[in-house]
This record gives C-alpha cells, sequence and structure tokens, in this order.
C-alpha cells in the first residue's frame, strides 16, 4: 500500500531511522534514511492542555458537593505525598528495596502478555479506570 492510502485511512505514520549505505563502492559509509512505517491502529488524539483545564473547571462548577470535590482532591494530593515520603525513607529503601524490585521485575511478564501480546491498549485502561473512580466520588458524575 503506498503512504498516502494507509494516512488515508486514519493510520499514523511512526518514522524510524534506518542505516543504508551511502555508495555501494563504500562499506564503512552510512547514512540515515527516513522511512516511515504505520501501526495498525487508528491515531489517537492530542488533548491540549487548555482545553484539559477547561474541562476540569467546568466539571468542578456543575458539581453539587464543591466541599467533597475539594476535599477529596486534597485528600488525594496528601496521600501521594505522604506514600512519596514514605517510599524514599533511608530505612525502607534498604529493607524494602530488593521486594519492590522484585515485585516490578514478576509483573513484567503479565504487562507483556497484556499489552504487547493481546494488543490491549494501556490508555483504555487508565480511562476505564478515571471513569469508574469518578462515578464513585460524589459530584464528578456526568
Amino acid at each position: 500500500m503506498q503512504i498516502a492510502q494507509l494516512a488515508a485511512r486514519g493510520l499514523p505514520a511512526l518514522r524510524t531511522n534506518v542505516l543504508v549505505r551511502a555508495a555501494p563502492h563504500s562499506p564503512k559509509t552510512f547514512r540515515r534514511a527516513d522511512v516511515r512505517t504505520h501501526a495498525g491502529r487508528p491515531a489517537r488524539k492530542q488533548v491540549d492542555f487548555d482545553t484539559f483545564l477547561a474541562d476540569t473547571a467546568d466539571k468542578f462548577e456543575k458539581a453539587q458537593n464543591k466541599p467533597a470535590v475539594i476535599g477529596y482532591g486534597v485528600g488525594a494530593f496528601v496521600a501521594v505525598w505522604f506514600a512519596e515520603w514514605l517510599i524514599h525513607l533511608p530505612l525502607f529503601n534498604v529493607l524494602l528495596g530488593f521486594p519492590i524490585q522484585f515485585l516490578g521485575l514478576a509483573s513484567l511478564p503479565y504487562l507483556y502478555i497484556k499489552y504487547v501480546q493481546e494488543g490491549q491498549d494501556y490508555i483504555s485502561d487508565a480511562e476505564e479506570v478515571v471513569k469508574k473512580i469518578t462515578k464513585q466520588l460524589p459530584g464528578l458524575d456526568k
């Protein structure tokens, strides 16, 4: 297929660099050729930060229980800050360094199978989690 035909179908163009011999008579000289490859899924829409901020402000304005929404936001920020502080204590780095690394390495085969072999999209998984949480929190459902 031609690149234009693939682009007409809505497939994104990914750029990869390939080394190509500059001349057949000089075996040590290489130049970079720009080759376009296309992924098998449609392109994702880009989210602008201003659009995201406007949507968040609009959702906050539509919330009926604004103090609860603010409380959940502050609680989430404090929980992330506390977890970061707790994880980076020197004692926990010594005690939990290897088990945490082992847990991460043990989860790699599962993640490889889920996202690479089965072709699932991690963006859609994250969006599903966000939708589930926003339905459970008061004032954030649509």
